[in-house]
């Protein structure tokens, strides 16, 4: 998603504090380096509906299946029946942002989750993608089928 410094402009006009003297000179530093992908996540956080919560390793998350996640490594049967997906949600433990040379950033755009799926044999078995964070939403493990 190509963003440019206008619409950036427009998009955050309201959020910055404008009886600062320096108010221009941040507002282009800031937009000329923000990333497309992190402009892209502050997009999708303006858009939803709900309150989404900073994410960090260990912390469960609910999704709707990636695009990118083929269907022919799982059924949606058996996830149902594993309790691994419900009401159009798949389940998934984040392992870290995507720059793992740093400290954990829980803002950044992307998450690198483990993704519960199944097996041959119907066992849960954790495949890892890097999925958008904006689409990712912080559950309890006890609000996963599978656990309870």
């Amino acid at each position: 998603m190509i963003i440019d410094d206008e619409h950036l402009d427009f998009i955050f006009k309201n959020l910055y504090v404008t009886d600062i003297k320096n108010i221009e000179p941040i507002r282009k530093c800031i937009n000329s380096n923000l990333s497309s992908a992190t402009a892209e996540f502050i997009l999708k956080l303006l858009a939803k509906k709900t309150i989404w919560k900073p994410l960090f390793p260990g912390d469960f998350v609910k999704l709707r299946i990636p695009a990118d996640l083929k269907s022919e490594i799982y059924e949606l049967d058996v996830l149902m029946d594993l309790g691994l997906y419900d009401n159009n949600y798949i389940f998934g433990e984040v392992q870290s942002d995507v720059n793992t040379w740093r400290d954990h950033n829980p803002y950044t755009p992307m998450m690198t989750i483990h993704i519960f799926i199944h097996d041959k044999e119907k066992k849960i078995k954790r495949v890892s993608m890097q999925v958008n964070s904006a689409t990712l939403t912080k559950i309890k493990k006890e609000e996963i089928p599978y656990y309870t």
